[in-house]
């Protein structure tokens, strides 16, 4: 023990009272009289590693694993922080000295496990969870990882119970309830458990709130804050950890571009309390600097502090663009730093959260019984079928409307830099293969390949003897997961050969020139594409989809793209349409060329990619919400 322990104990009490700059002002203190004390070292790189200070937290953390070698604690520490870098091979290595030294320690094969799941060495983490929790079977951190490790492998059925199971011994256990309710991925279909899980984290957390001091949660509205009533720019919040490389920031760079070049009365503020700095997200900050919007690193900040920080910008819509999906910050938006408050665009289930207030939907993702999609349903598959989505929900569905009142979809969609140019797109392989074979596709992540999906899948390639079916996903990069993806497909009768794996590719660039090897993309189910269905068609790949007139909003964003594009003969009502339409469309050699010319300009003709008729509709929208308190 250093004999500086008891100092390096207060500093450490103000960096956990969010007491930051204190706590660096006295690690730096101690480091004075102790230049080389390992726990100085490892106090350092805590207090850096909550500023957001990524240079110095890797810094000290080497700093103190050199100090100490023999100190499996800070060699597992060191390894966490190269492995928040991406810098896998290193920590793969000082994680597996951090257990050596410290055999069957519980933090030692968490930080393994989690180590492994991040360099997509799933089928180890497996192992290493399976044998950790034998020693550890009531370990919350454990049980958490075995249940993404499953999910993350398209078991999300086994994920499921595996959350349910240490839900049971940790009830009060808010981050097992929540990754609980992000898991929606399997079937059977039943968006009223989906709403019961979400609700289930949602008291938990408001009870938690209510046991720190937080009080009673403020209804919509602030007091002494008014409803919008205009002469000045609307004031927009966004708040998210995926202003990056991710679906969500590839949806929200065009939305910041079409605001700001369509002049909307609209100011918006970004809230990033990750601060990934990548491609994506240069291109937001910049995006961001064009339209004058103010970008707020909020890095390392907790609840209460970015609440705060928000609540002095005075706006007055704050939108969520996480949910309840990994990284997301729900807490705060318990404080209530906006009167109006919203989710929208990365959660495809209700949050349950009675801080929120609505929802951005479009009418086909969430058709209501008197909207433009009403009509009789002809294929109940849901559990507890009712007509009207908002039963679904604990926020006030929305969806976006053009300006006419008509149906417009609720994504906005801008063609990447990298997508390659359309004389470089491809005929169909199927008119290039001497027996003209058929190529069809599936580049979602693995967890949405559920049971069920992967059965579909095998039924289409039972129809259409003379295809194969090729699969991308980053999980499938392992040999072990790769060869047990195969193995589920021959448990359903087909050849394995039939399956091909795709690399992982390292740029954007070759993984939309992977379309071009693929004829059909077939469209995952229950939890359908969104990205990987809008680049497929960008690519001139036709997506056949599964979007029952019953199902709620994940399984029917497909449709959402397709109707966009005047596609809706792609969309199945029930699985044998699903097959049925694979089947006609790979025997219309015609067809396929026909769409593989054609799709890119539909798609870019589409209210998708209306930059015009988005930010009309958004800002509108917005506008409406924020002048009509209060919420009935």
């Amino acid at each position: 023990m250093s004999r500086y322990a008891e100092k390096i104990e207060a500093a450490f009490a103000l960096l956990n009272a969010g007491q930051f700059d204190a706590a660096l002002v006295q690690a730096r203190l101690i480091q004075r009289a102790a230049p080389r004390d390992a726990d100085v070292q490892n106090l350092l790189r805590a207090i850096h590693e909550f500023r957001g200070d990524v240079e110095p937290c890797l810094f000290f953390a080497k700093a103190a694993a050199e100090a100490a070698p023999q100190r499996g604690d800070l060699q597992s520490e060191y390894g966490r922080i190269l492995e928040t870098q991406h810098r896998f091979d290193e920590s793969l290595a000082l994680l597996r000295r951090g257990l050596q030294l410290r055999p069957g320690d519980e933090s030692a094969l968490t930080y393994l496990a989690q180590g492994l799941m991040a360099a997509n060495h799933l089928a180890e983490a497996e192992v290493v969870l399976r044998d950790a929790l034998k020693l550890h079977p009531n370990s919350m951190p454990l049980l958490r990882r075995m249940a993404g490790t499953l999910l993350e492998t398209g078991r999300a059925e086994q994920a499921a119970a595996a959350w349910e199971a240490g839900i049971a011994l940790h009830p009060h256990d808010e981050t097992l309830a929540m990754e609980a309710a992000a898991n929606g991925y399997g079937l059977p279909i039943d968006p009223h458990r989906q709403l019961t899980k979400s609700q289930r984290f949602a008291d938990l957390m408001m009870d938690n709130w209510a046991a720190i001091g937080g009080g009673q949660l403020r209804a919509r509205g602030q007091l002494g804050v008014a409803p919008f009533t205009g002469g000045r720019p609307l004031r927009v919040g966004f708040l998210s950890a995926d202003f990056r490389n991710h679906s969500v920031g590839f949806f929200f760079l065009p939305m910041v571009q079409a605001l700001a070049q369509m002049q909307t009365e609209l100011t918006g503020f970004i809230y990033d309390y990750v601060g990934t700095r990548d491609s994506m997200n240069a291109k937001i900050r910049t995006a961001a600097a064009d339209a004058h919007w103010p970008y707020r690193d909020a890095v390392r900040t907790n609840d209460a502090q970015l609440a705060s920080l928000i609540t002095r910008d005075e706006l007055d819509v704050l939108i969520d663009l996480s949910g309840l999906s990994a990284l997301s910050r729900p807490g705060v938006l318990a404080h209530r730093p906006a009167p109006v408050q919203v989710t929208y665009l990365g959660f495809p289930f209700t949050t349950g959260h009675p801080a929120i207030d609505y929802r951005l939907i479009d009418d086909f993702t969430d058709p209501f019984t008197n909207g433009p999609f009403a009509g009789p349903i002809a294929h109940a598959i849901t559990p507890g079928f009712t007509a009207n989505p908002q039963d679904w929900y604990t926020e006030t569905l929305v969806p976006l409307r053009d300006a006419m009142g008509g149906p417009r979809p609720f994504l906005l969609y801008g063609l990447p830099d990298e997508l390659p140019a359309a004389h470089s797109i491809f005929r169909p392989p199927c008119l290039s293969s001497d027996k003209g074979l058929v190529t069809f596709g599936n580049f979602n992540m693995l967890p949405k390949l559920v049971d069920g999906c992967v059965g579909l899948m095998a039924e289409v390639l039972r129809a259409v003897p003379r295809s194969v079916l090729a699969l991308k996903a980053s999980a499938l990069g392992e040999l072990a997961i790769a060869e047990a993806t195969v193995a589920r497909f021959a448990a359903q009768g087909i050849d394995p050969r039939r399956i091909r794996i795709l690399p992982w590719t390292k740029g954007y660039r070759e993984h939309f020139e992977l379309y071009n090897t693929i004829d059909i993309a077939l469209d995952t189910f229950p939890y359908t594409g969104t990205t990987t269905t809008i680049e497929a068609l960008a690519m001139g790949v036709p997506v056949v989809t599964l979007a029952p007139d019953n199902a709620p909003h994940q399984t029917r964003v497909s449709g959402s793209i397709l109707h966009a594009l005047g596609r809706d003969e792609l969309i199945a009502q029930t699985p044998d349409q699903y097959v049925n339409i694979t089947a006609a469309l790979a025997a219309n050699f015609a067809q396929l060329e026909q769409a593989r010319a054609t799709l890119r300009q539909d798609l870019l003709s589409s209210a998708l990619c209306d930059k015009a008729s988005f930010a009309e509709s958004f800002s509108r929208t917005l506008t409406d919400l924020a002048s009509t308190w209060p919420k009935t």
